[in-house]
């Protein structure tokens, strides 16, 4: 039984486990960050197969996956405790974000307790793959206010709530308060300043990916996809769409492999980003 404790896991990439790649072992883990990885199958964050691990203050935050599985992805006879920990904006192409059963989630359990989960117990994916879940005491779904996720620092802010509200009291998460109070805004209350479309993600992919696009004020919009020689493979959004952040999720199932070309147009603007598809 292994114990990896006190050090972070990012920007790794897998066909499987992103950051943690399980088979036949039981590992405990604690005091880890587990973000920004990237599974371009199951498990962005962490994968099990035929395994038992136990998780305790870990923050898994910002991994991704093209199928099931985001955050943690259990297979095969696998089990996970979850304690004092955040699962938070993990994202997968098909379902799952935070945590899911793969394609053999056989006999498969998460057990959860004292910790913040976002999309709470239906973020779980408890799925006809043969897994199952035991939500027990504790647990949250909120902003865990991180002071700056977007540079890697996922310490929290003295009014996060997830300081304090652990089993016996302890601070949720692999870190402890690393600034003062920062206000949470609701994304809904936010308006858009430009006109903008965001590089899809993942990207490359197989075979589905998630196009982001902002409007900063009501507009007829056009989204389509097409090939290297212009021809049109798929259309996206045709019509009045209301200011606001909006996104939209293509899967490339029927195309081959190849560079294709996401194209986002009003009556005032055109934006073309690349995309790759890889099978």
């Amino acid at each position: 039984t292994a114990v990896l404790s006190g050090f972070t896991i990012q920007n790794g990439s897998a066909l499987y486990g992103g950051g943690i790649y399980c088979e036949m072992s039981n590992p405990t883990i604690t005091l880890l960050s587990i973000n920004s990885n990237i599974a371009e199958n199951e498990g962005g964050g962490i994968w099990l197969s035929y395994s038992d691990m136990v998780i305790n203050n870990v923050t898994i935050s910002n991994n991704s996956s093209s199928n099931y599985g985001g955050g943690i992805c259990l297979n095969s006879n696998s089990t996970i405790a979850i304690i004092n920990s955040i699962l938070w904006n993990n994202e997968t192409g098909i379902s799952g974000d935070e945590v899911s059963f793969g394609m053999d989630g056989s006999n498969s359990n998460v057990t959860i307790s004292y910790s913040n989960i976002q999309g709470g117990e239906e973020g779980i994916l408890d799925n006809a793959n043969g897994g199952s879940v035991t939500w027990l005491d504790g647990n949250i779904d909120a902003d865990p206010l991180f002071c700056n996720p977007d540079s890697g620092d996922y310490t929290l802010a003295e009014n996060s709530p997830c300081v304090g509200t652990g089993e016996n009291g302890a601070n949720m998460g692999a870190f402890d308060v690393g600034c003062d109070s920062i206000l949470s805004i609701e994304p809904e209350l936010i308006i858009p300043v430009e006109f903008t479309l965001h590089q899809n993600y993942p990207n490359p992919f197989n075979p589905v990916t998630k196009i982001r696009f902002d409007l900063p004020e009501d507009a007829d919009v056009r989204l389509a996809v097409y090939d290297v020689l212009g021809r049109e493979v798929a259309e996206l959004v045709s019509g009045r769409v209301l200011s606001g952040f909006h996104e939209v999720i293509w899967d490339a199932s029927d195309v081959s492999s190849g560079v294709y070309l996401c194209q986002l147009t009003t009556l005032n603007s055109v934006i073309t980003n690349k995309m790759v598809v890889v099978k």
